[in-house]
């Protein structure tokens, strides 16, 4: 028979059954929480780390190097340009020399390049230190610049490959720097 003794006694042995259940899976919860702890910490750590090298690309080592990059870039194109323009100013430069015009040309070239001369280079040196006005990327002394002769504005010698002078002016001849000699761009150099 069953006795207030007995019944307290399973119900001691049931709760202490039930809290040894709850204390494994509360453990269980705790085992499982840490893990998603420690994967979401994980998760975080590399995204700070690719987000960080993402910002360094922005550091002024690496601009220059893609500026570098792209500079090459430009210069292939320039070449190309260069080729298929040539092939267009050999036929000019047949037509002028069949019509007679190419020492008129000439000698009036030179004399608007002597005078022009020293006020080009003085253009070309007080560029360095500013941006070109095509790529935008600060010009230096060390680099291939030229000056149109129309307008006066400086500019990278490949930018003007590409694009011609900045401000669309029709020319037949640049100056460039730091050579100090002029390029006649009627003609292959």
């Amino acid at each position: 028979m069953l006795t207030i003794e007995k019944v307290m006694a399973m119900v001691d042995a049931l709760a202490l059954q039930v809290t040894n259940e709850a204390a494994t899976q509360a453990m269980q919860i705790v085992g499982v929480s840490l893990v998603v702890v420690i994967v979401f910490s994980i998760a975080a750590f590399i995204a700070v780390h690719i987000l960080k090298r993402n910002m360094l690309e922005g550091n002024p080592a690496y601009t220059k190097d893609s500026a570098l990059k792209a500079r090459a870039e430009l210069m292939r194109l320039a070449r190309n340009k260069k080729v298929e323009g040539e092939r267009a100013e050999e036929m000019a430069h047949r037509l002028a020399v069949q019509q007679g015009l190419e020492t008129q040309r000439a000698e009036a070239k030179q004399l608007a390049q002597e005078s022009a001369r020293d006020t080009l280079r003085g253009a070309a040196e007080n560029a360095v230190g500013f941006s070109c006005p095509h790529c935008q990327i600060e010009m230096s002394g060390d680099e291939e610049l030229v000056v149109c002769p129309v307008c006066g504005k400086a500019q990278h010698h490949v930018c003007f490959d590409l694009g011609g002078c900045f401000n669309g002016c029709a020319l037949e001849y640049v100056y460039c720097h730091p050579e100090g000699k002029f390029s006649d761009l009627k003609k292959p150099n």
